[in-house]
């Protein structure tokens, strides 16, 4: 069953108007609207409600006095169908709405149903309305007199043919709504009346959704399916049932099926859809559809705005989590990867961060976080490149067995480690140093570049106890660095350097 918070509160696009928003959700939250003012405000506003109510009320002046005169319940009932029916109605039409019995008299069962329920009110007449397949008609004085209010012929609804109810009640199979075995015992027609009708009264905001759904397949057999939406939503709004959760489903299907996604509208109308359908193939579709959002609005035509404000909509609105999450991850890859072809990898690692929750093992999304890592870490500052580094494996663990990021870690530490023994930082320069070769240990296979990167590290820390006066260390540490790069020229130059240093004879002062 459909929330009554659906769409409603939020969504300015599935109502004409603000006033008529107003009006169905106060009939949902059983606040009571005027009846008249709910009937017609389908099509109208409240100037054409006051002018409804207003000759209802110069036909009551006419009225009272031939209710006040009856003798019985039965004779009030039959006083009142018989006026109601020469003063408004003259013309019967399948397809028309509450508005038409004040300006030209036409009217079909629902319509004659409203009449009568506002006029019976009025009069304090007891009745019941009653829904059977394709009709609605009144009971007065129901429980004691039973009287009929048969106000037309059964068409009043929408009349759906013997292929039309198959199309539907395979349709209901489909999604698990019945089975083709209590199908095959009853048949298709007991079949889809059961579905659609019960014995059940209706109420008065039910009534007004049976006027919406009218218009809804109306406007869907004519492929009118931005307005067959609106009115199947506001159907199931004021009337949620299982029927109308269901045409719902194929109303918004349809539209869906023929949207370019180019409208906040058809974002609606996914979310919906997603709420209505029980089948997990209808589910699949509805992460392919936003699939069809990212790659129009986004990939071809870069407007991230859209997308954004799409997925806010879905997220705040799709109730199966596990949709959600698949939507989830689509976007967040997606603007994960369009940030990164603007080369702003801070915010494509942002969006990857989000798209890692959800599926950490994806292998495209690996590499792409993996891409994000070095290029980010390559743009951090000198001071800052270690620390974001060693960050990184931590969000993401499985960079501690990928060799490019070893490479990017060692690489971090022995620059770190190069520029403190520069700046004479001996502390700090040995602690970057042992982090550098603890991260080398673990199965490490040589690159040229780095290679040659970590011998300056280690001429650098001799040149520092050089200047120091410190040769045997320097020459030490030295030595070191050639069993790491034994070709190492800037080594083996500083290595000359301290041995002659070391050479010289000591000079005795007096």
């Amino acid at each position: 069953m459909v929330s009554s918070t659906t769409f409603a509160e939020t969504d300015t696009l599935v109502f004409r108007s603000p006033f008529e928003e107003k009006i169905i959700l106060q009939a949902i939250q059983r606040h009571n609207p005027d009846l008249v003012t709910l009937f017609s405000v389908i099509n109208t506003d409240s100037a054409d409600a006051a002018q409804y109510n207003a000759r209802l009320n110069k036909f009551y002046a006419f009225l009272d006095s031939k209710v006040n005169a009856t003798k019985s319940n039965k004779q009030k009932a039959k006083v009142i169908f018989k006026e109601v029916h020469d003063y408004f109605l003259s013309q019967y039409e399948e397809h028309t709405s509450f508005k038409n019995v004040f300006e030209n008299g036409r009217y079909n069962c629902v319509t004659a149903c409203m009449l009568y329920s506002i006029v019976l009110k009025r009069y304090g007449v007891p009745y019941a309305i009653k829904e059977k397949p394709t009709h609605v008609y009144l009971v007065a004085f129901p429980g004691s007199e039973n009287i009929l209010y048969e106000t037309t012929n059964p068409k009043g609804l929408f009349v759906f043919d013997e292929k039309q109810k198959k199309a539907y009640v395979d349709g209901l199979i489909a999604v698990k709504f019945t089975t083709q075995e209590h199908v095959s015992n009853v048949g298709i027609s007991n079949a889809f009346n059961e579905f659609y009708y019960n014995n059940d009264n209706i109420d008065e905001t039910q009534l007004a959704a049976l006027q919406y759904m009218n218009f809804a397949l109306t406007d869907h057999n004519n492929d009118r399916h931005q307005d067959a939406v609106k009115h199947i939503v506001k159907t199931n709004l004021l009337f949620p049932s299982a029927k109308h959760q269901f045409l719902q489903l194929n109303i918004i299907g349809t539209a869906l099926a023929n949207s370019k996604f180019d409208n906040p509208r058809d974002v609606m109308y996914i979310s919906e859809y997603a709420n209505a359908c029980r089948d997990i193939a209808d589910k699949k579709r509805v992460v392919t559809m936003f699939g069809d959002i990212i790659q129009k609005r986004l990939i071809e035509n870069d407007d991230q705005a859209f997308v954004v404000n799409a997925f806010a909509i879905c997220k705040e609105k799709i109730r199966d989590t596990t949709v959600v999450k698949d939507i989830s991850y689509n976007y967040y890859y997606a603007m994960a990867y369009t940030q990164s072809t603007k080369g702003d990898w801070t915010r494509s690692l942002e969006f990857a961060n989000h798209a890692f929750e959800i599926n950490p093992k994806n292998i495209t999304l690996q590499e792409l976080i993996l891409r994000g890592v070095v290029l980010s870490a390559d743009g951090a500052p000198n001071n800052e490149k270690a620390s974001k580094v060693e960050g990184y494996a931590e969000a993401y663990p499985f960079l501690q067995n990928n060799k490019s990021y070893k490479a990017l870690l060692i690489y971090a530490y022995v620059f770190e480690s190069y520029t403190k023994f520069s700046q004479n930082a001996e502390v700090d320069g040995y602690a970057y140093m042992k982090k550098a070769e603890s991260a080398m240990k673990s199965d490490w296979t040589n690159m040229p570049l780095l290679d040659q990167m970590i011998g300056l590290m280690y001429a650098e820390a001799g040149a520092y106890h050089f200047r120091k006066k410190q040769y045997t260390k320097a020459k030490e540490i030295l030595l070191e660095g050639l069993k790491v790069a034994p070709n190492h020229s800037e080594i083996k130059a500083r290595l000359e350097i301290v041995e002659d240093e070391n050479m010289k004879p000591t000079v005795y002062k007096n």
